[in-house]
């Protein structure tokens, strides 16, 4: 007689689903994390050297700025003083050339009635004692 009992085999074969997902997930999300950070790292030298660049072009063109300007203005300083000097020189000249003749016979007439003044006044003073 043949018989047939039930062989019953203990299978949990949804934990072990969850087990290997669970592995791969953890996984995946070192290699993520790892792929992110070694991004982040690239970005983060890529901006210092960046800033870097910049900070040196800004310093150079800062000197090259304050040489320009400082050479500028010594240039206009030498300009005005060379301007000066001219006018200095062409006044001089022009007061050479004038004729003084006439200013100080004006100035001696201006004397000499100041001078009859005060001896009137005088006069008047020593004659009324």
């Amino acid at each position: 007689m043949l018989s047939c009992s039930p062989i019953y085999a203990h299978t949990d074969s949804g934990e072990r689903l969850h087990n290997v997902y669970q592995k791969l997930f953890h996984t995946r999300q070192e290699k993520v994390a790892n792929i992110v950070s070694d991004k982040i790292d690239s970005y983060k030298e890529s901006a210092i050297e960046q800033i870097g660049t910049l900070f040196k072009e800004t310093e150079a063109a800062l000197t090259h700025f304050l040489f320009i300007s400082s050479t500028n203005a010594q240039k206009d300083i030498e300009d005005y003083k060379e301007s000066h000097h001219t006018q200095l020189l062409k006044t001089k000249d022009q007061l050479l050339k004038q004729d003084f003749q006439e200013f100080s016979q004006e100035k001696s007439k201006e004397i000499d009635v100041e001078i009859s003044q005060d001896i009137e006044g005088f006069l008047e003073e020593i004659l009324s004692n």
